[in-house]
């Protein structure tokens, strides 16, 4: 089908004259009788050009300009692009371009309206009745003139003669100081006065503007020629968006050496669109004063926030990367994408497109943007050295509170900044107000970025991106690098397991420090944003990593080897040590429940207690097993690996086969060769002795000597020995050197992503009943009755003497209530589990299995119970042991014994009832907590007395 071909004639008159003159548009229309016809190609290049004042006075258009041309709503289009097709600067220009809907009239015949917007961008948008636009929020002084696209004007007009109309308003200045770089806008009751807004057509046909979006600014920045400086007596401009300033507004003046000043005018003024405004030397009599102060070894902290103009002001709020203020902080209005899916700033893949920057760029960084020069967002380190090398006192200073630091570096005590307490903003509200939240310019690697925190504590902690904080700025040159290696030429890692490679550069404080990392062969072995490499399979791959920031190479080569074997009773065994590149070797040694290694072994450095004063894994807190954070295996290898408790290790024993061997594979080490007859798989575990007392070795290449994660008394833990056909559990000191071997249980993914264990708690194969446990206790026992109930009241024994787990019933003689019948219990109803505040676990499965098992909540087992098929069995794959096939849509499977369960010192119901606990207490009373029971006839939800003996199955995130 053929399109109409047209043009658009354009009328622009001045736009600058004498000081608060009004200037006024004509319209020229089209000739009738005026030929349409296409001119079609335009490229897509966006021409360097700027619309220019003539000399007297009026604004022509110069030639190849381009602007948007909107026909109808514009969704997420920015319209058509036109060109201008004059030669030299005019004030009618005609442009082309093409728009595809094109009809030239209505179905009424009359004539359509179209949008025009200049300067031409792709995020210009129109909705048919407004168009969205923005002002430079950092625009460059031209002398006498405006740069190139900076004033946009708007056309709004039923044909195709299209007047446009200045939208800003516009201050004419000169300087009498020569060293001026920058000058910054700002109204001094917070007005928006430049950024992206919405301009509609006022009542007169004349532009009108609104916030929208959140993105306008509270200042703007006009940037001396060519970066250099203002030329003294001459005059420049800086556009604004006119209004009421109620309180006026402040000129603000930056020098190139650092120092500032500033002009305020308190009363009202208005600037009104369309008119320039002059201002004759502007900085005359201002008194300028230092920007920083150098508080030791060459760190030079700003003396006030960016935005602000004395120090005890707030300033303006950024989200991380962006360069300007805003009125909303939101996810959905982030520069560089959501958490989930960000554009830039990424080391992990999980949270965007990864380019391996952890530092912001200069155009990204918000001190540099607004103060220019060497002025940066101080990262996450010089911080850190501000909190540790200097003073701080909480204060108010002119009535605002926050933290005077004073250095502590010999010949700069006299050095000090006040750091106000301003918060940050979450959407359009503050937040956090009376804390002191400042960005710094380091990425983390979960998305988010390191900010300064101080208040009720100090230190560096993670925020959202999106969210807005003060800047304080450090005025410090970036440093590039001059030289970059990873630190290993080699290494060997295990199939699934991770090494995170180390890099060394020059000089230390360069401050882009990020790489690319990439691998020859990712079937061997992957590698993350940050340098963690994964074994994927056998085989040999070459991992790189290229410096951002000069452009340096080094490479690592990587050995990938089996990890583990199936050695049966629902376990996977690794086939080498924690620390050790190849199943002969030793590995590295650790004290049991310290995670990191070291040369010397005693009572005085070890990092869990003294002797006799156990800090953890006491009489008092009731922990079993070593806990997440204190199992080297678990903290070394992630996942659900553990040091293996004393159960594993005796399985090991009793349903294996060991066998002595010296010189293993030729290597000159001995040890034991572990071989299981279920499976036929083996392990070699190499006889590396220990080290004892200040780091002193004993029965190395004699015997093997290893720990277990599990407790034995206050002093002592339980071990593994085997040495010439000689195996003996027994118990060692804490502090003592032991290696250590790494195993996990066997897990299946049921369709929501928890791993559900293949056995119950206590039991090694899936047909195990398992141990028995009353709800909230950790320890098996003889008698399952409230007599013996963990949580009872001493000297009582029914349900309204609990201690623990209460919830109000309706009853008013148990001990959780007053004299007067008022609930005065502890209403926790999910049982706690282990944290560093809360040294002790009440959920069965973590405190027997350790690391990352716990026990399914009752949302977890309702989950089960609807979305998977739950198929009786009176004999298990020929057990003879009858319970629930629990399968998933996903094809995976695991079996649930029916174990009955235990009341007092009886065991009832086996091969009858299947009955296992959630974590969750029975909301109707405190006598009762949930689970799940299922018989050969029915599966469902229940709730039982929680003294009762049942099953646990644990789960893992």
């Amino acid at each position: 089908m053929r399109t109409k071909a047209f043009f658009i004639v354009l009328s622009l008159f001045a736009l600058v004259s004498c000081q608060r003159e009004e200037m006024e548009y004509i319209q020229d229309s089209p000739a009738k009788g005026q030929e349409i016809r296409i001119t079609a190609g335009i490229g897509d290049a966006d021409p360097s050009t700027r619309t220019s004042i003539s000399s007297n006075g009026k604004v022509l258009w110069s030639p190849g300009e381009a602007i948007n041309i909107f026909y109808g709503p514009s969704g997420e289009s920015s319209g058509s692009k036109f060109v201008s097709q004059n030669t030299e600067a005019v004030s009618t220009a005609v442009f082309t371009g093409t728009i595809t809907a094109f009809t030239g009239v209505s179905e009424g015949g009359e004539p359509l309206s179209f949008w025009g917007i200049y300067p031409y961008s792709e995020s210009n948008r129109c909705d048919g009745s407004s168009v969205v636009l923005e002002l430079p929020v950092v625009q460059n002084a031209v002398e006498e003139n405006f740069e190139d696209n900076t004033v946009p004007m708007v056309a709004q007009a039923p044909g195709l003669a299209l007047p446009f109309y200045n939208v800003c308003s516009m201050i004419r200045f000169s300087l009498v100081n020569s060293d001026i770089t920058k000058v910054t806008v700002r109204g001094n009751n917070g007005e928006t006065v430049a950024g992206r807004v919405s301009v509609s057509m006022g009542s007169d046909g004349k532009p009108v503007w609104s916030d929208t979006d959140g993105l306008g600014s509270k200042s703007v920045t006009l940037n001396a020629p060519s970066g250099g400086t203002f030329e003294a007596g001459k005059f420049y401009y800086i556009a604004i968006l006119p209004g009421e300033y109620s309180g006026g507004y402040t000129m603000e003046f930056y020098t190139s050496d650092g120092r500032y000043g500033k002009r305020v005018r308190g009363s009202s003024i208005t600037f009104n669109r369309n008119e320039s405004t002059k201002q004759s030397s502007r900085d005359q009599g201002v008194t300028f004063t230092s920007l920083y102060v150098d508080m030791g070894n060459g760190m030079k902290w700003a003396t006030m926030n960016v935005g602000a103009t004395t120090p005890e002001e707030f300033g303006d709020y950024f989200a991380w990367g962006e360069t300007t203020p805003k009125s909303e902080y939101s996810d959905c209005n982030y520069a560089f994408g959501t958490e989930t899916a960000l554009t830039r700033y990424v080391s992990n893949s999980e949270y965007g497109t990864v380019d391996g920057r952890t530092t912001l760029l200069p155009e990204d960084d918000a001190a540099t943007a607004n103060w220019g020069g060497d002025w940066r967002m101080p990262t996450a380190s010089e911080w850190s050295w501000l909190i540790n090398n200097c003073t701080s006192e909480s204060t108010t200073e002119n009535g605002v509170s926050g933290y005077r630091f004073t250095s502590k570096i010999d010949g700069y005590t006299d050095k000090s900044i006040f750091i106000p307490s301003a918060g940050c903003y979450f959407d359009s509200s503050p937040v956090n107000e009376g804390r002191a939240f400042y960005w710094t310019s380091t990425v983390e690697l979960t998305g988010r970025s390191y900010y300064a925190n101080y208040g009720r504590e100090s230190g560096s902690s993670t925020g959202h991106r999106y969210s807005g904080r003060p800047v304080r700025a450090v005025y410090m040159p970036r440093v590039s690098m001059t030289s970059f290696s990873i630190r290993e030429s080699s290494i060997t890692i295990g199939v699934e397991l991770k090494v995170l490679l180390n890099t060394t550069y020059f000089p230390t404080d360069a401050t882009e420090i990020g790489a690319i990392w990439t691998s020859s062969d990712e079937s061997v072995a992957k590698v993350s944003g940050w340098g963690e490499v994964t074994g994927v399979g056998e085989g040999t791959a070459t991992i790189t990593a290229t410096s951002l920031d000069g452009g340096f190479k080094s490479s690592c080569t990587v050995t990938v080897i089996p990890t583990f074997v199936d050695m049966g009773g629902g376990m996977e065994w690794a086939t080498f040590n924690v620390g050790a590149d190849d199943p002969a070797d030793y590995g590295p040694y650790f004290a049991w429940g310290e995670t990191t290694t070291k040369t010397s072994f005693t009572w005085s450095n070890y990092r869990l207690g003294r002797e006799n004063d156990p800090w953890y894994y006491n009489s008092s807190d009731g922990l079993i097993v070593l806990q997440q954070g204190h199992d080297a295996a678990s903290s070394k290898w992630k996942g659900l690996w553990h040091i293996p408790t004393e159960e594993e290790w005796q399985w090991l024993a009793d349903n294996c086969t060991w066998t002595w061997t010296e010189d293993y594979n030729g290597t000159g080490i001995n040890g034991a060769v572990v071989t299981s007859p279920i499976t036929n798989n083996s392990i070699f575990l190499p006889a590396g002795g220990i080290l004892g007392d200040s780091g002193a070795s004993a029965y190395v290449n004699e015997r093997c000597q290893y720990w277990s994660s599990t407790v034995y008394d206050d002093n002592t833990a339980r071990t593994v020995t085997f040495y010439s056909g000689t195996k003996r559990f027994s118990w060692d000191y804490r502090y003592i050197g032991r290696n250590i071997r790494a195993v996990r249980r066997k897990w299946v993914d049921m369709g929501n992503g928890l791993k559900w264990a293949t056995t119950n708690l206590g039991g090694f194969n899936p047909e195990d009943y398992g141990d028995y446990f009353a709800w909230g206790e950790t320890k098996t026992k003889n008698d399952y009755s409230w007599d013996t109930y963990k949580w009872m009241e001493e000297g009582q024994a029914d349900e309204y003497h609990i201690t623990k787990y209460t919830v109000a019933d309706g009853q008013t003689d148990g001990i959780w209530y007053d004299t007067d019948g008022n609930f005065i219990g502890d209403n926790k109803s999910v049982l706690q589990r282990f944290t560093l505040t809360w040294i002790t676990s009440d959920d069965a499965a973590e405190a027997n299995w350790g690391a990352t098992w716990r026990m399914p909540t009752h949302e977890e087992w309702k989950w089960l119970r609807q979305n998977c098929t739950w198929t009786w069995t009176d004999d298990y794959n020929g057990t003879g042991v009858a319970g629930r096939i629990v399968t998933a849509t996903n094809g995976n499977s695991i079996f649930l014994p029916a174990a009955g369960f235990k009341e007092g010192s009886s065991l009832e119901d086996v091969d009858y009832w299947g009955m296992y606990w959630s974590s969750l207490i029975y909301s109707a009373g405190s006598a009762n907590a949930f689970g799940v029971g299922f018989t050969s006839n029915f599966t469902s939800a229940m709730y039982a007395i929680r003294f009762y003996g049942r099953s646990v199955r644990p789960v893992s995130d």
